[in-house]
């Protein structure tokens, strides 16, 4: 982490990897921290929890009619019927629910990474896609003036081409924009500076491990890996147990404490003596059955909200699965068909520009094409990922290599 941290991430050579960026946020995000620093919290309420009760010093003076007396003693409380060892469980129980909580903060916090990342990702393609196209227009700019200025070319052309030459300014300029505000975004998450310069993978990357759609786990295996690593349900039981431990406090209080007071007695011009003084509190008015009631009911409730969470969960799993299954076959339709098309296209369009085999109206419209496929390329790789993130948080689990076992 030291190495990784000191190592500006703008040197050519520095790859800031998926993996890499999510064990920075771990410890580096500054609500991950806040999450974790809860459990030191909960912690600290077990101590408090199984202390014992300090005991009092007590002393008196007494005058009666015929002689003086005096006492000094230490007065304690013991608690009976196990209140200290169902405080500590109830704060063990607390201690469990604010690890799993924190475990889900991080996992949200993972899923914005992800998605973040891959923005990024792809705003750097982006960029050097249109810097490329930005030259390319600029070329064909240059051309036309120097065929306009021997009276080869028409006014017209001449205004076309510099109208298409301003609008690729326009989108590099977008383009450098798009890119500050991804890395701006993945810095806040990285708790970096907000300038710090991040390169991440190739691009290759982002795309699905699998080589064909639907070469991935199928729905019914990942709806059972949910069940098994959703921290959501993992809270539920967390919370059952508190509830039980604190019915099974409430049920201690029905044992009274004993407070017994004790230490020497001196009456004037008699031999020292000792005093014994014990009270019990009668659990005779007040009563802790209302608090075992509602830890019953609360015991209930959660019975109810687990299978509301497990039918919640099952479609948070269909929704995202369906999501994953539609972004991948856009990407397959454009890797396994458009994208040749646009490798043509862009090859018509530099032997058009070194040859001058094309009129300029047919080189525009090819460079739109070109351009279309390209973006749309994109866009499917990061709604690839965004699907992919998303069918992370469903899961409860990383993703990362979605696929790649099969």
């Amino acid at each position: 982490m030291f190495l990784l941290m000191s190592c500006p991430l703008a040197s050519k050579s520095e790859i800031l990897t998926l993996e890499k960026a999510l064990a920075i946020a771990d410890k580096e995000n500054p609500q991950a921290k806040a999450a974790l620093s809860q459990i030191e919290v909960s912690r600290a309420e077990k101590l408090i929890a199984s202390a014992f009760p300090n005991p009092f010093l007590i002393t008196d003076n007494g005058i009666r009619s015929e002689q003086t007396y005096r006492f000094i003693g230490l007065e304690g409380t013991f608690e009976l019927g196990g209140k200290r060892r169902g405080r500590v469980k109830v704060a063990e129980a607390l201690i469990a629910e604010s690890v799993i909580q924190a475990q889900t903060v991080l996992r949200d916090i993972h899923v914005q990474v992800h998605k973040a990342y891959a923005e990024l990702t792809i705003a750097q393609e982006q960029l050097r896609l249109v810097q490329s196209r930005f030259e390319i227009a600029e070329k064909i700019y240059k051309q036309i003036e120097i065929r306009g200025s021997v009276g080869d070319s028409s006014g017209l052309d001449l205004v076309r081409a510099k109208s298409s030459f301003n609008l690729q300014a326009i989108d590099l300029e977008r383009a450098k924009a798009n890119l500050i505000k991804s890395q701006i975004k993945l810095n806040f998450l990285l708790n970096f500076p907000a300038n710090q310069i991040i390169k991440t993978e190739n691009i290759q990357n982002l795309k699905p491990q699998y080589q064909k759609l639907h070469d991935h786990p199928p729905l019914i295996q990942i709806k059972e890996d949910a069940m098994n690593n959703r921290l959501e349900l993992s809270l539920l039981n967390a919370k059952k147990s508190t509830a039980e431990a604190s019915k099974n406090l409430a049920k201690s209080q029905f044992v009274p404490d004993l407070t017994i007071a004790a230490g020497p007695s001196l009456n004037v011009g008699n031999p020292l003596g000792v005093f014994v003084v014990g009270k019990m509190t009668l659990p005779i008015l007040g009563s802790t059955r209302g608090q075992i009631e509602k830890s019953r009911a609360q015991l209930n409730q959660l019975q109810y909200e687990q299978i509301s969470l497990q039918n919640k969960i099952e479609s948070e799993i269909n929704l995202a699965y369906q999501e994953v299954e539609v972004a991948e076959s856009n990407y397959f339709t454009y890797k396994d068909n458009l994208l040749s098309q646009a490798a043509e296209l862009e090859q018509m369009i530099s032997y058009g520009i070194e040859k001058g085999a094309f009129k300029l109206t047919d080189l525009f419209v090819l460079q739109n094409e070109t351009k279309q496929l390209r973006e749309k390329y994109l866009q499917t790789l990061l709604d690839y990922q965004f699907a992919l993130a998303e069918l992370e948080r469903a899961v409860g689990k990383p993703l990362i290599g979605f696929g790649k076992s099969i």
